[in-house]
Formats: structure tokens, sequence, C-alpha cells
């Protein structure tokens, strides 16, 4: 964890709307032979297009940047996850029909042994 922030503290690396953009006082990243990256005169190492920031190993001695699209993978239906939303998105849906009035709230039937309440379908 310490040199990852020691990293981050000596090259200012900062997130663009781009993704990777980040200086330092020399080339100690070849930015050349990695993918999706340009390398500025004043070794600025900027990304090309949105996606995922990997440091690679280039050689024996060597470290590499690029950029990878970020895949989007599909959720799961039956997640904990894609479960839990669809609970909440029906609990929200049904509080704020009840606060508008739209459901009726259940009443008390009264059944009778009539004969009238045999001919009509309601009761």
């Amino acid at each position: 964890m310490a040199a990852a922030a020691s990293m981050c503290m000596s090259f200012n690396l900062a997130t663009a709307f781009k993704g990777l953009s980040f200086s330092s006082s020399s080339s100690s990243f070849f930015a050349g032979s990695g993918k999706n990256v340009g390398l500025g005169k004043d070794y600025t190492i900027f990304s090309l297009i949105d996606g995922v920031v990997k440091f690679e190993k280039y050689g024996p001695d060597r470290k590499k940047v690029s950029v990878y699209p970020q895949e989007v993978q599909p959720e799961n239906p039956n997640s904990y996850r894609a479960r839990k939303r669809e609970y909440f998105r029906v609990r929200r849906e049904r509080k704020k029909a009840r606060q508008e009035g739209a459901i009726l709230k259940s009443q008390l039937v009264l059944a009778s042994a009539d004969d009238a309440a045999i001919t009509n379908p309601v009761c």
C-alpha cells in the first residue's frame, strides 16, 4: 500500500475524463509500448480512450502503462443485488401510489345468506 501511495505522490497521478493522465520528471514508464496511451514532450502520459489502466512489466527491468476498454458484464438477474434492487423498486412504487391515493384501502364486506347476495356477483 505504501508503494502505491508513494507512486501516486511522485507522479501526480490523476484521473481525467479520458482515463489516465500523469506526469513525471523522467520517463519511468514506457508509454510508447503500451496500448491506447500517448506520451507528451514533457513525458506526460495520457490516455487515448476511456478504460482500465494497467501497469505492466515490459522486459526484465522496464514497466509500461496500457489502457484497456472496460468490458461491461451483464448482471445475473437472480443475484442478491438485483433482487434487492427489484424489491425496493416495488416498495417505492407502492409508497408513491399510496401517497397519490391510487390504491384503495381494503374495506370490510359483509356477507349474508340472502338470495340477493347469490344473484349479485360483486359480493
